[in-house]
This record gives C-alpha cells, sequence and structure tokens, in this order.
C-alpha cells in the first residue's frame, strides 16, 4: 500500500498566509472537508512553531516547539496510570537514553504492562486534542503554510493511527481565543435570517457544557431568528454569538428564507435594566491557573489568553475563558451542584460496576467507553467557575471512578475484585472501613510489644492510634485506661476512679473483654474496693483459666482474707485465768505470719 505522505523532498507550499485573514478554526474546518493529506506547519511571531500532520482531513500528529502537555500526565490524570507506574517509567525513559537507546513513554508503558494500546491511542488522540487547542492561542499574525502529501513528522512519535474529532477542539478553541472580527463578519452575513440545525447535524459531537446543550436543542425544533438568538436570554450575547458562529463555519446549520416559515419567532426579552453601558473594546488578559480539555480529560497548557468583550448590544459582561463559556444565567446550576454533592456522598456506597454503570460481565472496551464518558463529566477542571465551592467534592467523584476504571480494566485485578464483591467488601465504604480495621489491629499489637518492653509513652500513642481507628474495640480502650493510670501525676484515687469509668465504657462495648476486667481489678484493689477486685479477678478466669495474674490475685485475696479471719477468731476467744494471751500485746511489735499480713491491711 503506498503511503500517502512522502517523508522527502519538501515541495512549495501549496497554500499560506496568516490567521489574521484565515483563523485556525477554519482551516481545521477545510482540511476535514477537503479530506487535506499533507503537513500543516505555523510559524508564530515570537519563534515558536507548529506542525501538524494530516492524513485524509484527520490530524495524526502534532508537534509544537514549546511543551504543552506529555504523555504520561494525561495518563495520569485520565487514571490510566498510578502517580507510581508514571514516576517509574520516567526513570525507566532516562535510563534508556543514557545508555544511547531513547524510547517513547507510551511504548515503556505497554512494554511493562502499565497500560492496553487503547488506552495508549486514547491518550495520543487526547494529548492531540490539547496540542490543537494550545493553536488557537497563536496571535493573528502567526503564518501558515500546507505542503500536500508531506510529511514533515516521519519519525516523530508512534505508528499509531489516530482519530482526533475536530468538532470539539474547534469549539473549544473559539472559546479559548474568540476570533472576534471573523465572528462579526460571519454573523453579520446571517443577521437577518433564520437558521435551523441540518438533518446531518451532529450537535452532540461538541461536548458542549450543560449549560449550552439545552439552548442548541432549538435549532432541532425549528428556525431561530438570528438576531433574536443573539440578543441576550438565556446565554448572554457573547456566548450566543461564539456559539452561532461555530455552528456555522461547521456546517451545522442552514439558512432559512423567512418567507418559508410559517410561524413568527416570539420577541427577545428586553434588556436587564441592570445591564452595564455599550461599546467596549477587546482585551486581552493573561489566563489563570485553571486547566484546558477536550473530550473530558484536562491538563497544563502554556501560553494561554482569556479573552473578555464587553459586546455593543447592551447585553452583560461575558468572559470567554479556557475551555468554557462563563454564561450570564446558566440553566441550571444549582442542580449540578445538588448533584455533585449527592454522588459524593453516596459514591462510597457504590462498587466500582456502579459507579461506571456497567455490569459485572461487561467488556474491557466497554469499561474504557464508559470511563471515558464520565470523565468529561466528572473531571474537576470541566466545572465553570461558578461550582468552585464543589469541586473537592467533583474531584473526589472523579478519583473513585479513576479508581474503578483501573481495577476494572486489568483482568487480574477484576477477578480479585469480583471475589471481594461476593464477600460482600467492594464498595470504597467497606474497603476503606476494612483497611482501618487492619491499620488499628496493627498498631494495637505495637501498643502491647511497647507494653512489655516498658516503654509506655509509645505503647499509649499506639493504643490511641489504634483506637482512633476502629473504637469499637474495647481492648483498645481498655490498654488506653491502663497506661493512663501508670502516669506519674495519675497516682492517686481520682485519677484511678477516672480509669476505672473508662474501663466500664469498654466493658459496655465488649463485656467479655478479659483486659478490661483485669486492669478494673487491679484499680479496684489500688482504691481499696477489695471486693470489686475480687469480682473482676474472678470474672476474668471464667473467661480465660490460663491468665495466671488474675488467678494469682485471687489466691492472694483468699489468702489475706482467711489470715484475716484467723485473727479475728483468736482476738475474740476468752483467755483462761492465768495464761497469757495469744494475741498481740497492745504496743508489742508482731511477728510470723500473723504479723506480716496485719501490718499490710
Amino acid at each position: 500500500m503506498e503511503d500517502p505522505l512522502a517523508s522527502s523532498g519538501r515541495p512549495a507550499p501549496a497554500a499560506s498566509g496568516e490567521l489574521q485573514r484565515t483563523p485556525f478554526a477554519h482551516l481545521l474546518v477545510y482540511a476535514a472537508e477537503r479530506r487535506l493529506t499533507g503537513t500543516l506547519e505555523f510559524t508564530h511571531p515570537e519563534g515558536h512553531t507548529a506542525q501538524l500532520a494530516v492524513v485524509g482531513g484527520h490530524v495524526n500528529k502534532v508537534r509544537t516547539s514549546e511543551p504543552i502537555v506529555h504523555l504520561g500526565r494525561v495518563l495520569l490524570e485520565l487514571g490510566a496510570i498510578s502517580q507510581e507506574t508514571h514516576d517509574a517509567t520516567l526513570a525507566t525513559l532516562a535510563a534508556l537514553a543514557s545508555q544511547g537507546q531513547p524510547a517513547l513513554h507510551g511504548q515503556v508503558l505497554l512494554a511493562h504492562g502499565a497500560i492496553h494500546h487503547s488506552q495508549l491511542v486514547a491518550a495520543l488522540e487526547t494529548q492531540v486534542a490539547r496540542k490543537l487547542a494550545h493553536l488557537f492561542t497563536y496571535p493573528p499574525e502567526t503564518t501558515f503554510a500546507f505542503y500536500d502529501r508531506f510529511d514533515a513528522l516521519r519519525g516523530y512519535g508512534g505508528n499509531e493511527a489516530l482519530s482526533v474529532d475536530l468538532l470539539p477542539v474547534i469549539w473549544r478553541g473559539i472559546c479559548l481565543a474568540p476570533p472576534w472580527e471573523h465572528v462579526d463578519a460571519a454573523l453579520g452575513r446571517v443577521a437577518a435570517a433564520r437558521l435551523r440545525a441540518k438533518p446531518t447535524a451532529e450537535l452532540e459531537r461538541f461536548n458542549f457544557e450543560v449549560d449550552v446543550i439545552g439552548v442548541v436543542s432549538v435549532f432541532r425544533d425549528h428556525p431561530v431568528l438570528v438576531s433574536h438568538f443573539t440578543a441576550g436570554g438565556t446565554l448572554s450575547a457573547s456566548a450566543a454569538q461564539l456559539l452561532l458562529y461555530c455552528l456555522i463555519i461547521t456546517r451545522q446549520v442552514d439558512v432559512v428564507e423567512a418567507q418559508n416559515i410559517p410561524l413568527a419567532q416570539p420577541a427577545p426579552p428586553p434588556p436587564s435594566p441592570a445591564a452595564p453601558p455599550l461599546a467596549a473594546p477587546i482585551r486581552i488578559e493573561p489566563a489563570s491557573q485553571s486547566r484546558i480539555g477536550i473530550g473530558g480529560m484536562r491538563g497544563p497548557a502554556s501560553g494561554q489568553f482569556a479573552v473578555t468583550r464587553l459586546v455593543t448590544d447592551a447585553a452583560p459582561q461575558v468572559r470567554v475563558t479556557e475551555g468554557s463559556v462563563a454564561m450570564a444565567m446558566p440553566i441550571d446550576v444549582s442542580a449540578r451542584r445538588q448533584e455533585i454533592l449527592e454522588t459524593s456522598a453516596k459514591i462510597e456506597k457504590m462498587n466500582y460496576f456502579e459507579m461506571l454503570g456497567v455490569s459485572e460481565d461487561s467488556p474491557t472496551t466497554g469499561v474504557e467507553m464508559a470511563f471515558m464518558g464520565l470523565a468529561k463529566k466528572w473531571h474537576p477542571d470541566r466545572l465553570p467557575t461558578t461550582l468552585a465551592d464543589v469541586r473537592a467534592e467533583c474531584t473526589h467523584v472523579f478519583g473513585r471512578l479513576s479508581e474503578a476504571h483501573r481495577a476494572l480494566r486489568d483482568p487480574e485485578a477484576r477477578a480479585e475484585y469480583l471475589t471481594l464483591l461476593r464477600d460482600g467488601g467492594a464498595t470504597p465504604e467497606a474497603q476503606a472501613y476494612i483497611s482501618r480495621v487492619v491499620e488499628a489491629a496493627s498498631a494495637f499489637s505495637k501498643a502491647e510489644v511497647c507494653l512489655k518492653r516498658g516503654d509506655y509513652a509509645q505503647a499509649e500513642t499506639l493504643a490511641r492510634q489504634a483506637h482512633g481507628g476502629d473504637d469499637t474495640q474495647a481492648d483498645y480502650l481498655a490498654l488506653i485506661a491502663w497506661l493512663e493510670s501508670m502516669r506519674p501525676e495519675n497516682q492517686n484515687a481520682a485519677a484511678s476512679y477516672e480509669r476505672i469509668a473508662m474501663l466500664d465504657r469498654a466493658l459496655l462495648l465488649n463485656s467479655k473483654c478479659e483486659r478490661a476486667h483485669y486492669y478494673r481489678g487491679m484499680l479496684h484493689k489500688k482504691v481499696g474496693s477489695t471486693p470489686l477486685a475480687v469480682e473482676d479477678f474472678r470474672r476474668v478466669a471464667e473467661l480465660n483459666p490460663k491468665n495466671v495474674d488474675a488467678i494469682r490475685e485471687l489466691r492472694l485475696s483468699e489468702t489475706r482474707r482467711a489470715s484475716v479471719s484467723g485473727m479475728a477468731a483468736v482476738r475474740a476467744a476468752p483467755s483462761a485465768p492465768g495464761t497469757t494471751p495469744v494475741g498481740p500485746v497492745p504496743g508489742s511489735k508482731l511477728s510470723g505470719l500473723f504479723g506480716k499480713l496485719l501490718k499490710k491491711d
């Protein structure tokens, strides 16, 4: 098969010009309509350059002299790889380069089994789309040239056949850097006409923002008078102008003669009395730190600008920023905010299949498609500024979707997850709980080791960590109470009673907690509540007959009780006349076993 692009013998340009006369959006539309094959080259006034390889009207590769977005970053944001994998494979790339064996990041990732080929293609298409979006920011003085059937990018990048949808690229690019002179000229030619969506229109391909979708649908229902549509309403005037311009140059609408329209259009709403003054020039300002994205995936871009235009029809001021049009009256921002909050709250209780909306037997391609669609909606960088207050919740949802995607795209990981699902621990909430429980158990085991070593401070720290991770375990709370009771400042009756109360709470968690009974018995003994102490030690012996400490305490208590009872009986017995009392003489020293026992009491 003959290669459609030649890689040597650069021909003379078949066409050339400046973006001042032919905006970048028009070039993309023309290339697609004429199914051009060749290379488009751009030269920025400051010396930056860009080259586009076009095959049959499809942009296959883009190379810019300035870095826009790396493939690894796109895969990372998409959730196809982890940060660890990203960093490790970059290190591999550096090592190969140092050995004189340069490689592509995508090839390394494929070789490591970190991604599938379909994921690589999807990421490359997104990378190309972002580079194209960046070219919209080139100033009008930028020159271009087209070289028919010549491939200036032969040997650059891989050989994957890409199919980048240019319609969403064109819409984002127009919003990023509106060519207002051409917008005014295009709309001026149809100002008094009515437009209607063509039967072949593919409006859904643009990936319009939720604020725009409802407005676009009117073109399908009936013809719309241009002057009324651009006068302001649901969309601000500037936003409506950009939308209409985009639909016109991409051939999505037909001009319908007024006499062929049986029904009159309703009159436009009167302008708001609070509208700002008329007429102001275009201003170009540095863009904010937000990101631009195509097809639901966003990433950092350099050299971006935000264009602010105050239109001359008394419409509210509109700011056209990277990736979206700031609408004067979003159709239902509150509903979207509520959706984000509710989804963020409930997603922890959903399994991965439920998150992506796929069945358990869905093929990998189904998982990929589902995630791609959801990424367009839930990537936090797609949020308009009016929803900045719920960005954290949107990021949370996107993070969970990325986890689900990573788990279900790999056959081995998916099999493990299905097993987990059958066991009832497959939701993030359940997994987080299991993780906390495991970590708490590990911290408690370490606390016990520190206790045996006499490192009471570290033991208490670990015990608190265990209790914080799982506050349902009586043993964790009991150990904290015991360690607190050993502090020098707690060697008094009041502090002991406070720890006894903590042990009471531990036994409410588990009445059979051997540790809690033993520690409470020791503290009861410390404050002199011997009967209560004996009761606790006896309970420990019942729970664990091999607990030698509790059994020893019971024996000591029995011995003490027997000794005290014997002495009391001797003291109470009458002495015979002329004999010496067996009991101790008042004021004399006690000796022997009875003396020791009585001294202890």
